[in-house]
């Protein structure tokens, strides 16, 4: 009888214990399940600005001195995809030729290395770190296409 008694003294004292470890395993659960949800928003996105600079090189590598136009196709691109704001300011493209910063009046030459960058800000929302901001860039280089070399 003694013992009985023990044993319901200790439950009476460890009656919020489960309550406890369940709203800690939740929290921990939580924020786990929505920094997954923000690594696959970012992974989609940055999937998203890898196509739209893919995009931008091959319309560029066939057309090298429409400048504006290749940055048109990036955007273009962009807007296509409703999880990335087509804001041109927020969105910048860079678009180099050998190194130099692609204008209409560029001496081009067929082989020329050309590379298109695109960068668009993503805001993480996951619990203790929303709100920062870090910038995702997609990446796509060619070689120009045009001129055509004229044969020897």
């Amino acid at each position: 009888m003694e013992y009985k008694h023990t044993i319901e003294n200790q439950n009476e004292t460890e009656k919020g214990q489960s309550l406890v470890e369940l709203a800690i395993f939740l929290t921990i659960l939580l924020w786990l399940v929505s920094g997954i949800f923000d690594v696959g928003r970012a992974f989609f996105m940055q999937f998203a600005l890898q196509d739209a600079a893919e995009e931008g090189i091959i319309y560029g590598i066939a057309y090298p001195n429409e400048c504006d136009l290749i940055k048109t196709r990036v955007w273009n691109s962009l807007e296509e995809n409703s999880s990335i704001s087509s804001d041109r300011l927020g969105n910048p493209v860079n678009v180099t030729i050998e190194d130099a910063v692609c204008v209409p009046t560029l001496d081009l030459n067929y082989g020329d290395k050309m590379v298109i960058e695109v960068s668009a800000p993503f805001t993480l929302t996951m619990p203790f770190l929303a709100g920062n901001t870090i910038t995702l860039t997609g990446t796509a280089n060619g070689n120009i296409l045009r001129p055509v070399p004229k044969p020897e």
